[in-house]
């Protein structure tokens, strides 16, 4: 094992021998941003926005979100179908038990769901009454990002310190939240990390998913897990 495959804040390598290298002196911006956001919706319950801090928070879960729709007719939301009145719950993670269980506490009552996973939640307080829910399980891509430098050439050094750069970045360790599922990403959020290691000057940074078509931008589904490793970041020269 010598590639990380669900990228975890915090964990840079991997290999047999040795275990996974840890820890940091501080939380950072980004991580602090999202932990407040969800902070304000846990105590809530039967909004979206609660369902998702509460799931958020669960053992295991590396990314949560919940999508919703309310109308009457069906539609598309990052790639994801949902039903007329119901809720996709997406998340990498954690315990299918615990999910259910979260998803029975917080989700309203007469709100269906979608995906193609079921968890189930036994209420033992109220005759063992069965409730089966779907969720999505997100399958994990890589997150490709290509920087152009005007320069015909770079030490590998520094091209080692703007690839780890971009990697804090879309982790959230810096002070851009972490790229997470079913988030519009835009390439100009890398430009800063690059230019606080390096005073090359960048021609552009493009970003896709999974092999695709790279561009300015991109829409992370919410079926879609996005991680980052050394090896989809590619640099260019001479640009």
């Amino acid at each position: 094992v010598t590639q990380i495959i669900t990228v975890i804040a915090g964990w840079d390598s991997v290999t047999n021998a040795a275990a996974g290298i840890t820890g940091r002196d501080a939380e950072p911006d980004g991580e602090l941003l999202n932990r407040m956001k969800q902070s304000y919706a846990i105590n809530a319950n039967g909004t979206v926005s609660n369902m998702q801090a509460n799931l958020a928070e669960l053992s295991g879960v590396l990314d949560c979100v919940v999508l919703e729709n309310y109308t009457n007719e069906s539609q598309v939301q990052y790639e994801i179908t949902l039903t007329a009145h119901s809720v996709a719950v997406c998340i990498v993670g954690g315990d299918d038990g615990e999910i259910a269980r979260t998803i029975f506490e917080r989700k309203s009552a007469g709100c269906g769901t979608v995906g193609e996973t079921e968890v189930t939640y036994v209420d033992t307080e109220h005759f063992n009454a069965t409730y089966t829910y779907k969720i999505v399980r997100p399958t994990a891509v890589d997150f490709d990002v290509q920087v152009t430098f005007f320069d015909d050439d770079m030490n590998p050094t520094t091209q080692n310190e703007v690839k780890k750069a971009i990697i804090s970045d879309f982790l959230g360790e810096l002070s851009n939240p972490r790229v997470k599922l079913a988030t519009t990403v835009y390439a100009s959020r890398f430009y800063q990390c690059v230019q606080n290691v390096t005073d090359a000057p960048i021609k552009q940074i493009l970003i896709g998913i999974d092999g695709g078509s790279l561009g300015a931008s991109v829409d992370v589904p919410a079926n879609e897990s996005p991680t980052i490793s050394a090896d989809s970041i590619t640099l260019k020269f001479g640009g």
